[in-house]
């Protein structure tokens, strides 16, 4: 096993173990990078969901690491997702470039995630990443704005606080 991902299963299965010297040690060596994202695949659910964290925040800090083909596997393998990643992913895809066609089918997983996903932080972060698609997609602005919408009124009190802060980002845009 790679030694990164072995510092992943390092600690309690509650916390983030080494996920954050896994993240700066992939700063400082962008090469590691395939290692970890592999690692959301693995077979040992605390590497995949840690993994996730670190792919997720490093996609956030290094966009340019997140590129197509991690993009295209993370869509593709999407509905397949087990539970201690698919709040990753779900703001993975969001971070995305997809040209119409893939958007349009980015856009459904989302919204069937958002219709089929039983915890609420899953949920939350299906709603972000709608939003963050349609800050980088403009004309998805007011089919989004209607979902939130939609969410906020039977929500629990995440999905209403959320809907509200997106609400108004999107409302700027």
């Amino acid at each position: 096993m790679p030694v990164l991902l072995q510092k992943l299963m390092d600690g309690d299965l509650r916390t983030i173990g080494r996920t954050p010297e896994v993240i700066q040690e992939v700063l400082e060596n962008e090469f590691f990078f395939e290692e970890v994202f592999n690692g959301i695949y693995h077979e040992v659910a605390i590497i995949r969901m840690r993994s996730a964290y670190a792919i997720e925040k490093l996609a956030r800090k290094k966009a340019h690491l997140f590129t197509k083909k991690y993009q295209h596997k993370i869509k593709t393998n999407f509905e397949e997702d087990p539970s201690e990643v698919r709040m990753y992913t779900t703001l993975l895809l969001g971070y995305s470039d997809f040209k119409e066609k893939e958007l349009s089918e980015v856009i459904e997983l989302l919204l069937k995630r958002l219709d089929t996903e039983k915890k609420t932080f899953v949920r939350v972060n299906c709603l972000q990443a709608l939003a963050d698609l349609a800050l980088k997609n403009s004309e998805l602005i007011p089919e989004i704005q209607l979902v939130i919408e939609d969410k906020m009124q039977t929500g629990s009190a995440s999905i209403q606080a959320r809907g509200r802060i997106l609400l108004k980002k999107l409302k700027r845009k």
